[in-house]
């Protein structure tokens, strides 16, 4: 399993996360674009400290904090600890519990069915946790991406070609002459039953 083991591990995470992200359209070979808003959420108890002689204070009310990079934010962004200072958020290592990194990307793949290729969009919600829930070390990171269909808008070269009207006929020829053996079978099986 992929995890965290040190801060310099989470902040180096994070920027490449980021800066994936803002490269994305440029670096994909595929056709695939934002179209959201890079977001940041912590889940933190209220209070937690832990002396170097064990004792320790908790509260376990649980607090949520987000941030967010629009896209006028990513071309300035130069790392994680810049961005967290700027906004006035830390993370309290002995009180984090999970942290999460979300963001939605969209993409056209094409079906190679015929001369004339199909699109089919999708938008695929993103969500990379960082689950430190068990306080053990390590902070494993669980990528989850759902994919959901987009109505494609209606691209504006007309689909029918000579091509598309050659399968056309030739699927209604398959058709009539599969009901006209049917037909057939069906006769046959009538004066069959009939000469008995």
């Amino acid at each position: 399993k992929l995890a965290l083991y040190t801060r310099s591990d989470f902040y180096d995470f994070v920027d490449f996360a980021v800066a994936t992200f803002r490269n994305i359209e440029n670096e994909a070979l595929e056709p695939i674009f934002r179209n959201s808003s890079f977001i940041f959420c912590a889940d933190q108890f209220s209070i937690g400290n832990i002396s170097n002689d064990l004792h320790y204070s908790l509260d376990t009310t649980m607090n949520t904090r987000c941030l967010s990079l629009n896209d006028s934010d990513l071309g300035p962004f130069s790392n994680t600890k810049d961005w967290f200072a700027r906004e006035n958020f830390s993370i309290n290592w002995y009180a984090v519990q999970k942290m999460q990194m979300r963001f939605n990307l969209t993409s056209v793949a094409f079906k190679s069915l015929g001369p004339d290729p199909t699109p089919d969009c999708f938008q695929f919600r993103v969500t990379i946790e960082l689950d430190n829930s068990q306080h053990d070390g390590q902070i494993p990171i669980i990528l989850s991406m759902n994919p959901g269909r987009l109505d494609c808008p209606d691209h504006s070269q007309p689909v029918s070609n000579g091509y598309t009207r050659m399968v056309v006929l030739l699927n209604l020829v398959v058709i009539f002459t599969s009901i006209s053996s049917l037909i057939l079978c069906l006769r046959a099986l009538l004066r069959a039953q009939i000469l008995k």
